[in-house]
């Protein structure tokens, strides 16, 4: 399928190369593993994609299938998960029980790279990986500190995390982890993800209502469906965070994650900024 003349097959065996990778966690393409990295497909049951089973097979049999895959982070300075573990851990937390527990972590809430566990200001941290968080890590629950040390850096927390991005401004590679339903900020406005086609995603948009004139850390924005687009992928997505449709049809996003998206939109569109190089890879930088 891989090398057909067809596009639409290409297309599909590409999307199973890509869950493979999702399922291994690997800056390395998963097609070129060395088998000292097996273990990162594992547990190999009825879980994994399909795909995943025919790698590590080839890979036991002294193969490797040079298919044209290439690992594309969504997000400048970007690193994944496992590889931003492995080098915050310590020799002492890189045991393989550990690392399955992030392995099964990771898939449970359908994560790959450092960037998915941030809002698009590379800064914030995304609302489902927030709840209890601080009370967690000071109670120094394993799970709580691993996420901290990922997401902020070794021995940062929610409460001391630096006010530099961990991770860049996001890559057109950002869309391969957009899902129909997703919402994205695009052009001032809001974004509902309805298609993803060959060269562009088709977007519902909704427009801003009047502002609030009090703004508070809980006040929300909301926008009405006004039209719909086509935007291509050559233009970076950012993703939104706190968008929630209401039984009116509008959506809330809350005004704090607008302000931040509109300040990141311009930093994509205009030269590089320095306050958006990422911190994720590299020297950490003392806590405290």
């Amino acid at each position: 399928m891989i090398t057909s003349s067809a596009a639409a097959d290409c297309s599909v065996a590409m999307a199973m190369v890509s869950l493979a990778q999702r399922w291994c966690g690997s800056s390395t393409p998963v097609n070129m593993l060395s088998t000292d990295e097996l273990h990162l497909l594992e547990p190999l049951d009825a879980a994994p994609p399909q795909a995943a089973h025919m790698f590590r097979e080839l890979r036991k049999l002294g193969y490797k299938a040079a298919v044209g895959w290439v690992v594309r982070p969504p997000a400048a300075g970007d690193e994944t998960i496992y590889d931003a573990y492995m080098r915050e851990a310590g020799a002492t937390g890189r045991t393989e029980a550990a690392i399955a527990r992030l392995q099964r972590w990771r898939r449970e809430h359908n994560v790959m790279w450092v960037s998915e566990l941030l809002r698009a200001d590379g800064i914030t941290l995304r609302d489902r990986f927030t709840t209890n968080l601080a009370a967690r890590a000071r109670r120094c629950e394993p799970d709580a500190i691993r996420l901290c040390n990922i997401a902020f850096g070794r021995g940062r927390g929610p409460g001391n995390q630096s006010n530099r991005p961990r991770v860049g401004l996001p890559t057109p590679a950002a869309w391969d982890v957009v899902s129909i339903g997703s919402y994205v900020w695009h052009d001032g406005a809001l974004g509902r993800v309805r298609a993803k086609g060959h060269a562009g995603a088709t977007i519902a948009v909704f427009t801003a209502d009047v502002t609030p004139r009090r703004v508070t850390a809980r006040t929300d924005v909301r926008f009405t469906m006004s039209s719909s687009e086509v935007v291509h992928y050559d233009l970076p997505p950012l993703l939104v965070d706190t968008a929630s449709p209401t039984i009116s049809g509008r959506v809330r996003v809350r005004y704090h994650e607008t302000q931040a998206l509109r300040a990141v939109e311009t930093h994509v569109l205009c030269p590089a900024d320095p306050r958006y190089e990422a911190t994720c890879s590299a020297a950490p930088e003392p806590a405290g």
